[in-house]
Order: C-alpha cells, then sequence, then structure tokens
C-alpha cells in the first residue's frame, strides 16, 4: 500500500493489507501484522474487524494481546482520523438539509406577509378613491340641487 496507514498503542505497525475497495480515496480500513480482511469496504462505510493471526488483537489486529488500552479511554491513530467520517457526513448532509428546508419556509412566509400588505395597500387605495369621488358626487349634486 503506498501511504500506509499505521495503527498501534504509538502507530508502530504499517498496514499489511487493504480492506478497501479498489479506487478508495479513504485509508480507513486495514489490517497490520498480517490480519486478513473479514470484509472489503467503501469510502463510505465502517471498517469490519480484522481476522489477526496469533499473538495479535484488536480491530486492526494492532495490539500485541493483552496489551490493548479500554476502548472507551483510547483509539487508534487510523480509527480517530477515519472511523465514523460516512456518518459525520451523513448528519452533516441532514443537517444543511434541515437548514435550508427552513430558510425556504422562512422565505416563503416572508413573500406572503409581503404580497398580503401590498395588496391590502392596493385596497385601501381604492377605497379611499372610491370614498374620495362618492364624496365629490355628492359635493357636486349638494352645489347643484343649491343653485
Amino acid at each position: 500500500m503506498d501511504g500506509n496507514p499505521f495503527a498501534g498503542l504509538n502507530c508502530e505497525y504499517g498496514a499489511t493489507k487493504s480492506c478497501m475497495t479498489m479506487g478508495s480515496e479513504s485509508k480507513h480500513s486495514f489490517c497490520t501484522n498480517d490480519g486478513q480482511c473479514s470484509d472489503i469496504v467503501g469510502d463510505n462505510e465502517q471498517h469490519r474487524d480484522c481476522v489477526c493471526t496469533a499473538g495479535f488483537e484488536g480491530a486492526h489486529c494492532e495490539y500485541i494481546v493483552g496489551t490493548a488500552p479500554d476502548v472507551g479511554k483510547a483509539f487508534s491513530a487510523a480509527e480517530s482520523a477515519g472511523q465514523g467520517s460516512g456518518t459525520n457526513d451523513m448528519v452533516v448532509f441532514v443537517m444543511l438539509i434541515v437548514v435550508a428546508s427552513l430558510i425556504g419556509v422562512l422565505l416563503l412566509a416572508f413573500g406572503i406577509r409581503a404580497k398580503k400588505r401590498r395588496d391590502d395597500a392596493k385596497r385601501q387605495e381604492r377605497e379611499s378613491r372610491l370614498a374620495t369621488e362618492q364624496l365629490s358626487d355628492l359635493v357636486v349634486r349638494s352645489e347643484d340641487e343649491i343653485i
């Protein structure tokens, strides 16, 4: 593998096997210490644990048996850098869709409100003009009656 990823307590073990599909740009799924891939994954898929040779353990076979840290406290460099990025990308994508939808709804609401205000202003102008015309007609009739 070109540009080998590393794993282990001190990133001391270089990848000996890639578990990624051909043409993948990500290098998050690999095995060290002659471990074998349990599955081949794509760029946005999570690494499947390797089948380790005797004496090694861990998701990438990166630990000598008995030296693996608590999973909750530490991750290998490869896991913390790459694993789960597909899930993170999906969360970001969904958040962007939600935000874009909210912006769209707000723009639609403001557009409807502006149209209603324009329509109300036109209606008031028509009513005012009609009232002025009626008043003008009334004044003219009153003058005609006086004469």
